[in-house]
């Protein structure tokens, strides 16, 4: 209803707004049960990326959560998005923590890659945004250009790095494997959205062997996917990587 009435941009402000506002004193609906989770396993000094950042709903706890001394890398390749999300960067006060990248993420560094967000019922989804091909742009509500960058040389620099939480809307599976050298050398634990199980099998394949156990988020604790299966407990769309030898 807000977006029928309103400027698209000028809703974002407004939901991100209400869903951010309870941030302030730590305190979260149900709903947004994996970033009250964050609490468990987030330390100050900690270093994080957020990989599709979108309006900041990871990146403003993120940046709560890892103090003064951490950092937190927010990708987001889309400039309405990017607005919003340096508007509630400002609102509380967490710019020197976090650096917004508004880039896009892939293999071909330099490469120009064109998102777009999807329409339904005459509405922008602006959580529905992916990298789309030529023919499926006509049905879009919006189309947005951005600069691709590859994350192994991206972040190259980190000397550490805590977490890493990927939600891209499909492109996971490109973009996870060019993370391995940096998987390799810190160890982050990870949360990746995989929407279906080719993307999972794909993900667990490239994670298992690094040392990483694959585990679902269920009452405010993590359960193996295996042990998930034996007992009935159904997956979530996120699936976290633990890395072996790391405790929360």
């Amino acid at each position: 209803m807000l977006q029928r009435l309103l400027p698209f941009e000028t809703t974002l402000r407004i939901l991100s707004a209400g869903f951010l506002a309870p941030d302030r004193v730590g305190l979260h609906a149900p709903i947004h049960h994996r970033v009250r989770f964050l609490r468990q396993f987030i330390r100050p000094g900690d270093v994080c990326i957020d990989v599709g950042a979108n309006l900041g709903y990871f990146t403003v706890p993120l940046s709560r959560l890892v103090g003064e001394r951490g950092q937190v890398y927010a990708v987001e390749p889309v400039s309405t998005f990017v607005d919003v999300l340096r508007a509630n960067i400002r609102r509380f006060g967490i710019a020197e923590r976090v650096t917004v990248l508004p880039v896009a993420l892939g293999a071909e560094d330099g490469a120009t890659v064109q998102l777009a967000t999807a329409e339904v019922g005459g509405v922008a989804r602006h959580g529905m945004t992916r990298v789309v091909p030529e023919s499926a742009r006509s049905a879009s509500a919006l189309v947005y250009d951005a600069p691709m960058r590859r994350p192994d040389l991206l972040f190259a620099h980190l000397d550490r790095l805590d977490f890493l939480k990927v939600d891209i809307e499909g492109f996971e599976t490109e973009v996870m494997p060019l993370f391995a050298p940096l998987l390799e050398r810190h160890r982050p634990v990870l949360e990746i959205e995989a929407g279906s199980s080719e993307s999972m099998t794909v993900l667990r394949a490239l994670c298992e062997p690094l040392g990483y156990a694959a585990c679902t988020l269920h009452e405010n604790g993590l359960v193996p996917l295996d042990e998930a299966a034996r007992r009935g407990i159904p997956e979530d769309a996120e699936v976290y990587f633990w890395p072996s030898g790391r405790r929360s």
